[in-house]
């Protein structure tokens, strides 16, 4: 699937940076998160937004009856 993409970098979603952070921070350490994050403003990485979506998203719930 990733040879489809003409990018030979990671593809990152924006939101996955955040979370990846966090997680190299709290079991790697600071100097782990620093390189990761001045890997990212490098460009090491290929960000994209997730694709938006209109109105609710979420089920509806009201219409979900409880067995």
């Amino acid at each position: 699937m990733l040879a489809s993409y003409p990018s030979s970098q990671p593809i990152l979603p924006a939101p996955v940076i955040a979370e990846t952070g966090w997680i190299i921070a709290a079991v790697l350490g600071p100097a782990t998160h620093a390189a990761f994050i001045a890997s990212v403003a490098a460009g090491d990485f290929t960000v994209t937004d997730l694709p938006r979506t209109t109105g609710n998203a979420s089920p509806s719930w009201s219409s979900v009856t409880p067995t």
